[in-house]
């Protein structure tokens, strides 16, 4: 599984209150800037940020999905090994 968002961005109940701790600040209400609420227009940023780097972004997936693959081979090949 691979997940992309803002670090430290679900919020939520039950989350960790050390936002502070990280590289971004707070960041738990990211979701209303990117897609706005009724009373605040939405101002896109992590859409742009993937349209002015895709290749970078197409590349990193890549190849973390291919370690991923690797990963999935290997662990296989070990069960079936001790069987």
């Amino acid at each position: 599984m691979f997940r992309v968002g803002v670090q430290g961005g679900a919020g939520g109940k039950g989350a960790s209150n050390s936002y502070q701790d990280l590289p971004g600040g707070d960041t738990r209400h990211w979701r209303h800037v990117e897609f706005g609420t009724e009373d605040t227009a939405a101002m896109p940023f992590m859409r742009n940020a993937l349209s002015d780097s895709i290749s970078e972004v197409t590349n990193t997936f890549l190849t973390e999905y291919e370690k991923a693959i690797d990963r999935a081979i290997r662990r296989a090949a070990k069960r079936a090994a001790s069987s």
